[in-house]
């Protein structure tokens, strides 16, 4: 693992950027935390996708760059909503979109929902289509038998098959 690898993991990890200058300081490299952050925010997505291709390769499965797409993103407004310098129309702005973000999971649950149950109904349907397809089938038999017997259909007879198809 490299030095810069290193950094990244640790950075990802959640420790602050003053930390990092000081890690930095222990390898010898002198910088400051304003530095290690202009650094950082160029190169975590480069960083985070060529690790994503890595993986990829090694297991012979195609990324998922969404996955840490959102997750530098929440990194990003983290850092946005704890400068300080940060103006208020940004954290009005994360908010409304923060807002808007669980309104869609909401409705995209409720779509999911609406189609379990509409689902679940079609399910219902074919079994009750099913069960009539019996009934028919058996009611059909009745009438083939009642129609080769010497009396023919007897209104008897079709009161009963009448009766099995609930008529």
């Amino acid at each position: 693992m490299t030095r810069v690898d290193e950094l990244m993991f640790f950075l990802n990890a959640g420790n602050s950027y003053e930390d990092a200058a000081g890690l930095c300081h222990e390898w010898g490299v002198q910088t400051s935390e304003t530095a290690v952050h202009d650094w950082f925010t160029r190169r975590s997505l480069e960083w985070s996708l060529e690790r994503a291709r890595a993986a990829a390769a090694a297991t012979g499965k195609l990324p998922s760059f969404e996955k840490e797409i959102r997750r530098l993103n929440e990194q990003r407004v983290f850092e946005s909503m704890a400068n300080p310098a940060t103006s208020q129309k940004v954290h009005v702005a994360i908010y409304a979109l923060e807002i808007e973000k669980a309104k869609l999971e909401l409705a995209t649950r409720s779509a999911e929902t609406r189609f379990k149950l509409e689902t679940e109904k079609l399910e219902v349907s074919k079994r009750r289509v099913a069960v009539l397809e019996a009934k028919i089938k058996s009611a059909a038999k009745e009438v083939r038998k009642a129609a080769n017997a010497k009396g023919g259909i007897t209104p008897e007879t079709l009161k009963a098959i009448e009766e099995k198809l609930l008529l």
